[in-house]
């Protein structure tokens, strides 16, 4: 795998999606190959625009066919694990119907199980590298702004890093 991500340019770019259903609760997936949790997502393939990505990744990994939302947060993160530098861009996904959120299926055996928990439990419960992704991400959702991180930190500006009592 490591192989595969040191012959591909830098930065790889990915896109991820914080889905939502009608309770405001965050979906989480349990992926068949790694330990961990994760958000729903993966990588953009060298055609794609990050939506597209998103968008062929949700109908692969659990065969949800939905609109991919608004960009939430961009997350550039230095070399690390795989030897490239990575820009991940987190969209908002739903919030889902009922019948949407009902219809999760792991199409294509990547998914082990897929949770909805609340944006509180989600942080918890993802890694170190993801939670501080899906805070900013809501955090900019709920400001009616985009997040600006590095290697998960709110950067000077971003309405992500400003705590919300001392917003104007």
């Amino acid at each position: 795998m490591r192989a595969y991500y040191a012959a591909q340019p830098s930065p790889l770019v990915a896109a991820t999606g914080i889905v939502l259903d009608r309770r405001g609760r965050v979906l989480v997936l349990t992926p068949s190959y790694k330990d961990g949790l994760e958000l729903p997502g993966g990588t953009v393939e060298d055609t794609e625009t990050p939506e597209q990505g998103l968008a062929r990744e949700l109908e692969e990994e659990l065969d949800l066919s939905v609109p991919v939302g608004r960009l939430l947060a961009v997350d550039s993160c230095p070399p690390g694990a795989l030897g490239r530098s990575l820009v991940v861009h987190a969209y908002l996904v739903g919030p889902l119907t009922d019948a949407e959120a009902e219809g999760i299926a792991y199409a294509d055996g990547e998914v082990a199980e897929a949770r909805w928990l609340t944006p509180e439990e989600a942080a918890e419960q993802l890694p170190e590298r993801l939670a501080p992704r899906l805070r900013a991400g809501l955090a900019a959702l709920y400001a009616g702004s985009v997040a600006h991180l590095v290697d998960g930190v709110p950067q000077p500006g971003s309405p992500a890093g400003l705590d919300p009592a001392d917003r104007a």
